[in-house]
């Protein structure tokens, strides 16, 4: 969940008939130091392991990981979206990808 002044946002992956798996995943984040919703991740119930992979709008791979601070190469990211992939792994060993779009505000 992302909170931005009275705004909350985020997104979540529910698979259905599998009551022991849940994540949520934020469409947004701030890596701007004031400790508020400063890393893109992943979170859940039933998560065993998670990948996430990020990509810059000319498809460069910046990132792979389990949460993203902003960096590339020690250095934080311009204001932009990126795209993620996700691969979870649950509880049960059963493997999920998911991806979409991550805004980073500055």
């Amino acid at each position: 969940k992302m909170s931005k002044g009275n705004c909350s946002v985020f997104d979540s992956l529910v698979i259905k008939g599998c009551d022991s798996f849940k994540c949520f995943i934020p469409n947004s984040f701030t890596p701007n130091n004031d400790n508020l919703n400063g890393v893109f991740k992943i979170e859940g119930v039933g998560i065993s392991s998670l990948e996430i992979t990020i990509f810059n709008r000319w498809g460069e791979l910046i990132f792979k990981g389990d949460a993203w601070d902003g960096k590339y190469k020690g250095e934080i990211c311009m204001q932009d979206v990126y795209t993620y992939v996700a691969k979870i792994r649950d509880v049960n060993g059963l493997v999920y990808y998911n991806s979409g779009l991550v805004h980073l505000l500055n």
